[in-house]
């Protein structure tokens, strides 16, 4: 959701029952508005989800269709308030480790402002990356405080491979002021679930420094 002028928008994506992709919009609790799009989903593999984000512009942002592939990511053409179904065509966001792209996160601090989260790899052999939308510029960037090309987990490196799983991130309310993003994972180290699901671990983030629980300082990219 996005409030724009004072008045509050919600939006919404899913995959229909003829496999295109619909994107609704409305004002809060008002009726939906649907657009069924062009987009369409290529095969029947759980990973291909659809999943949306607005930055504080009002602008839609989507990413859709993937399970370790080239990101798919595109933008509508006008705000929220004012947009009538018309996506722009896919680009990319920072450019760099977005071949293999796999669990597409969009989520929001408190001041509305738009972030992505993303394994890079596949399923044992994977990194994560964190990337910060600047809606000023419309561009996307490493957010501060994580690796080269905004890599947050290293997997890839590790003896033997892994990947990370993570939770939803959630932000404190206080975010920029005290407050932290928090995110929690596990780690896999093969490319099935057989017991290979282990090692709950956990770090908050505060715009700038990563700490682990304690408050520590948290080595980044992070890694077994």
């Amino acid at each position: 959701s996005v409030t724009l002028s004072g008045t509050t928008y919600q939006a919404i994506c899913y995959w229909d029952a003829d496999g295109f992709m619909v994107i609704g919009k409305r004002v809060i609790d008002g009726a939906w508005t649907l657009y069924t799009t062009s987009i369409a989903l290529t095969g029947d593999d759980n990973h291909d989800i659809a999943t949306i984000g607005i930055d504080p512009n009002g602008y839609i942002h989507v990413c859709y269709d993937m399970h370790a592939e080239a990101l798919k990511y595109r933008k509508s053409d006008a705000p929220i308030n004012t947009w009538t179904g018309t996506l722009g065509s896919t680009i990319s966001m920072v450019g760099t480790n977005e071949t293999a792209v796999t669990y597409p996160t969009f989520i929001n601090d408190p001041a509305g402002v738009l972030y992505f989260i993303f394994r890079d790899g596949s399923s044992g052999n994977g990194d994560v990356y964190f990337y910060k939308y600047t809606h000023g510029t419309t561009t996307w960037a490493a957010a501060t405080g994580t690796g080269s090309g905004g890599k947050l987990i290293d997997g890839k490196t590790a003896s033997p491979t892994r990947n990370a799983y993570w939770d939803h991130p959630a932000f404190d309310a206080d975010f920029g002021s005290g407050g932290f993003l928090h995110i929690s994972f596990h780690w896999r180290r093969t490319g099935d679930s057989s017991g290979e699901n282990r090692e709950l671990c956990y770090v908050k983030w505060d715009g700038t420094n990563w700490k682990k629980a304690n408050g520590s300082a948290q080595t980044v990219p992070i890694t077994p």
